[in-house]
């Protein structure tokens, strides 16, 4: 009767405790994986989560200390694996179908226009990303996940240092080359930084305060790079 009435007072049977936090701990791994938040989580997120919710079920480090071992248990009951992210998004999951299906329309598109034209007429054109930050590349997840995503709340900062575009017909590659460097100054490059800016003659330069290509530098692009290139060739 005396310990009945001790595990009513202290919330539940220690065995009824660690139910208690091997489902809370779910809960919170699901929550940081939902597509409106796609956390990364490590070994040690486990750990701080499951000491914090320990503390709420009064179990002090002599009854749980969330141990290696224990965190490889869990991983093991609930089939948690670390797995490669394959990209960094600041977008929902539910936007993600959508984008798709905007991209294929796309690409049929272009398709149909293409197919009759020359080679040399038909010009390709990406753009390559260089990070100024670093972040892991793994996360834990679910064994056996198709698509491993995760959140940032600073993309800029993960993937965009500068931007690099070229353009290519199937032929050959434009000799110029379009580089977005990132300026805290905005769109232009201040005096001192123009002072030891590169030049090369087969370089065109820019800037914005994110590294990335706005409006401006599209069209900066088609008359610095693809105009000059492909200039008589088009009637």
């Amino acid at each position: 009767m005396k310990k009945i009435r001790r595990d009513v007072r202290n919330g539940g049977t220690l065995h009824d405790k660690f139910e208690q936090l091997d489902n809370l701990l779910m809960e919170r791994f699901d929550d940081a994986r939902s597509g409106t938040s796609l956390k990364v989580v490590h070994n040690e997120t486990i750990r701080m989560w499951v000491r914090e919710i320990a503390l709420k079920l009064l179990l002090n480090e002599q009854m749980f200390n969330a141990s290696d071992s224990w965190i490889a248990k869990f991983k093991r009951r609930h089939n948690i694996v670390s797995r490669k992210i394959v990209k960094f998004t600041s977008q929902t999951v539910e936007d993600l179908a959508t984008i798709k299906q905007k991209a294929e329309e796309f690409r049929a598109q272009v398709r149909s226009v293409i197919d009759d034209m020359p080679p040399n007429q038909v010009i390709n054109s990406d753009q390559s990303s260089f990070n100024r930050m670093m972040t892991s590349g793994k996360k834990l997840s679910y064994k056996g996940e198709q698509k491993t995503l995760a959140h940032s709340e600073n993309i800029n900062g993960l993937t965009h240092s500068y931007t690099l575009q070229v353009a290519m017909t199937k032929e050959k590659i434009l000799p110029k080359v379009f580089i977005v460097c990132q300026e805290i100054t905005g769109d232009n490059f201040g005096p001192r930084v123009s002072e030891g800016l590169y030049s090369a003659p087969n370089l065109v330069m820019s800037c914005s305060k994110s590294g990335k290509c706005k409006k401006k530098h599209v069209l900066q692009f088609n008359n610095d790079v693809l105009k000059p290139s492909v200039s008589g060739q088009f009637a």
